[in-house]
């Protein structure tokens, strides 16, 4: 049975010391022990604190088997005094000897701690040794002796010598000689064994995904799977378009063209129209309060903390179908991360209280879900009014390796883990058939300000009347770049160029050291 998992795995100290505070008026169910009498099964629940009489109704406790196991159900719910204050169940029905998970509906009026609402339990006292429930396995029969043949023998020869061999055990004064009819007979045997085997050969090499040679094969074994296996198709990826803190939303749309830099022929077809904020550039994972955590391998939900500038898009900040990334970065300071990810600021700050996003750490890959369900949740215990969001994506995103929540030191430097949105698809290529030139910028656009000048090398021009004629027509696809950037200073100092994407971050992929100054594709209007 999968473990619904709310918060990372980490080391559960500072939740448990507070919930068992006096002060504390939020419940948590601690343990769980089933006994037998009398021939009656019950299951004796301790919480943290003495039971409210609200719990004694058997309609709020629910037993959930493994998948395919005996249900049992709750018929009765009582508040014991003895020995201690506790819960005490009583189950109907003959439970399996696996493991239950017993849940508690919070009644109206009783705060529960959202991670502990449910205890891992087994119905079975009996068996205080599982092996002790299980009937011994019968005794494997004797296997029968093996008949005396070569099993090596797959050749002409081989299989020549065998069959003589065979031969002479069960005629002993056989003629062995060449001109023999029985000698001919097995010799043309062992011609039909050797072209059998070469072809069985043949068969168990093809009959294998990883073994397989022919293109054919391959495609039958996808077939298998339901699997439509396509005569090519260019490789896919994700595109992050990212923002600065406080940047207008920026619109791009299904068909335009992202790459690494100007005239490049590393280029990708975005699949859908986006409306990138700079709210959701930056998102951080709620860790319960504990500390040394992390979002384990295989993971398929977490729960995210709304960023304090995306409070304007409301409780739909996030929707099911939303793509995010989870990201290594360098916290650069555990306190000021700590403050970021509490709300205490809006944007994460750098050491001279500069707001900005921080880099991804490009020795710790990023990994793309998908998300199939967004819900709100609370933490009445450690942030109560903190806007939580739970979100779960689907089982085949499942993360491939694990993402610390809290600052982590263990590799030698401080790490960090955060999600992002504003995510695209996109596929490699070009839009076909388009007229493309490359003008050097820097003589329309000499200063953007701030001492920069993001467009001293050559820009990617393209009609735009061509482009909206073959915006979406003929499409080359294939995959990867790991992130854009779009630059509005290049709208301000030229209204004739509609910025579609540009580029700072893909440098790490390809090397490049003046990232900043590239700003990527633009399309001229007439």
């Amino acid at each position: 049975m999968a473990d619904v998992t709310l918060q990372p795995t980490c080391p559960p100290s500072k939740r448990p010391q507070t919930l068992f505070a006096p002060s504390t008026t939020v419940h948590g169910l601690r343990a769980a022990q089933s006994r037998l009498a009398a021939g009656q099964r019950f299951l004796d629940v301790w919480l943290y604190h003495d039971p409210p009489a609200a719990l004694a109704d058997p309609a709020l406790w629910t037993l959930v088997p493994a998948p395919g196991g005996t249900r049992v159900a709750v018929t009765a719910a009582t508040v014991q005094a003895a020995p201690t204050p506790h819960v005490e169940l009583t189950i109907a029905g003959t439970p399996d000897v696996a493991r239950y998970r017993l849940e508690v509906a919070p009644p109206a009026g009783v705060d529960f701690d959202p991670l502990r609402t449910w205890l891992p339990v087994r119905l079975r006292p009996e068996c205080p040794d599982l092996g002790s429930c299980f009937d011994p396995p019968p005794e494997p029969l004797a296997a029968p002796p093996s008949p005396v043949h070569d099993y090596l023998a797959r050749d002409w020869r081989s299989l020549r010598r065998a069959l003589l061999e065979y031969l002479v055990r069960e005629q002993p004064d056989a003629d062995l000689s060449i001109a023999d009819p029985t000698v001919t007979l097995l010799e043309l045997f062992a011609h039909a064994g050797d072209v059998l085997h070469y072809r069985l050969d043949r068969v168990a090499t093809e009959a294998y995904l990883e073994t397989a040679r022919l293109r054919t094969s391959v495609r039958r074994h996808a077939r298998l799977v339901d699997f439509t296996f396509s005569d090519g198709a260019s490789a896919q990826t994700h595109v992050h378009v990212a923002l600065r803190p406080d940047d207008p939303d920026l619109e791009v749309h299904a068909g335009e063209v992202a790459v690494d830099e100007p005239g490049s022929e590393l280029a990708f077809a975005l699949e859908f129209d986006l409306t990138a904020r700079a709210a959701l550039g930056e998102i951080p994972i709620y860790d319960w309060g504990e500390e040394a955590c992390c979002l384990p391998a295989g993971s398929t939900e977490c729960v995210l903390v709304r960023p304090k500038p995306a409070d304007a898009l409301g409780s739909g900040w996030l929707a099911a179908g939303d793509l995010l990334v989870f990201e290594v970065v360098d916290p650069d300071d555990a306190t000021r991360h700590a403050s970021w990810a509490s709300r205490s600021q809006d944007w994460p700050t750098d050491a001279t209280s500069v707001e900005r996003l921080r880099e991804p750490l490009t020795s710790r890959p990023a990994q793309v879900v998908r998300l199939v369900e967004v819900e709100d949740v609370a933490d009445p215990l450690l942030a109560p009014g903190m806007p939580l969001t739970r979100v779960r994506w689907h089982p085949d995103d499942a993360l491939a390796q694990a993402y610390p929540v809290g600052v982590d030191s263990s590799e030698g430097g401080d790490e960090v883990a955060v999600a992002r949105a504003n995510l695209v698809p996109a596929h490699h290529g070009r839009l076909g058939g388009s007229r493309f030139r490359v003008e050097h910028a820097d003589d329309r656009l000499q200063d953007v300000g701030g001492g920069h000048h993001a467009l001293e090398v050559p820009v990617l021009v393209m009609d735009k009347a061509d482009m909206d004629r073959r915006r979406l027509e003929d499409r080359h696809h294939v995959a990867g770049i790991d992130r854009i950037r779009n630059d509005r200073r290049m709208t301000d100092k030229c209204p004739d160029v509609e910025v579609l994407a540009g580029h700072a971050g893909i440098e790490q992929l390809l090397g490049l050291h003046h990232a900043e100054r590239l700003v990527g594709v633009a399309v001229m209007s007439r």
